[in-house]
């Protein structure tokens, strides 16, 4: 038996912490259309973003996450990717899709500053 998708695990990992839907969209940015879909397979390809706020409401590994959603090969370790593994198939991107992953990164970054501020 293989391992369980993508859709099915994030809603197991819901259900496991009792909570609906409304709940996942009153502690997220996340709306509960948004995340009916992601848990059916309609969205088989749910944003880092997304993942990164499921990954910490459900309190599991983001990267794990990631890699259950195909953005991350299943040899990567936790911790730290190495730049090779972060950009690899970034060839294939449109100057658009670059421009996007390079605002992602630098709110990541901006968030990582101001919780290191807050401790």
């Amino acid at each position: 038996m293989g391992a369980m998708a993508l859709g099915a695990y994030l809603k197991d990992l819901r259900e496991k912490r009792g909570l609906s839907m409304r709940d996942v969209e009153r502690l997220s940015d996340i709306s509960s259309g948004h995340l009916s879909m992601i848990e059916q397979e309609k969205v088989r390809e749910p944003s880092p973003r997304i993942l990164h706020s499921l990954a910490e409401l459900y309190n599991v590994s983001y990267v794990a996450l990631m890699k259950r959603a195909g953005y991350l090969p299943a040899g990567v370790a936790e911790g730290r990717p190495t730049r090779s593994m972060a950009f690899r198939g970034a060839e294939r991107l449109s100057e658009g899709q670059r421009r996007r992953i390079q605002r992602l990164i630098e709110l990541e970054l901006l968030d990582a500053e101001r919780r290191k501020r807050k401790k």
